[in-house]
């Protein structure tokens, strides 16, 4: 989906296409959280990668989390008031 998105330029540059065709770690998980690795950007670049987590102990083909992290980058950037 990133290298989707960096094609359409949709808040990843597409000058990045080339590192989701490489093995480049993008995301490493660690006890104390996420890291995501991504090279500078230029002025006036934006790059956003969002995530979203939720969970549900308690029904297990409950398919609600699903929805909770359905959000579209516009969305985020809105309420974020970020343009």
């Amino acid at each position: 989906m990133l290298e989707t998105r960096a094609v359409k330029n949709d808040y990843i540059p597409k000058r990045f296409i080339d590192l989701f065709n490489e093995s480049f770690t993008l995301v490493s998980g660690f006890n104390e959280g996420i890291q995501v690795q991504m090279p500078d950007l230029e002025p006036n670049e934006v790059c956003q990668i969002h995530f979203i987590i939720a969970w549900n102990t308690e029904f297990k083909d409950e398919v609600a989390t699903w929805y909770a992290v359905d959000c579209l980058p516009e969305f985020i950037m809105e309420n974020a008031r970020v343009k």
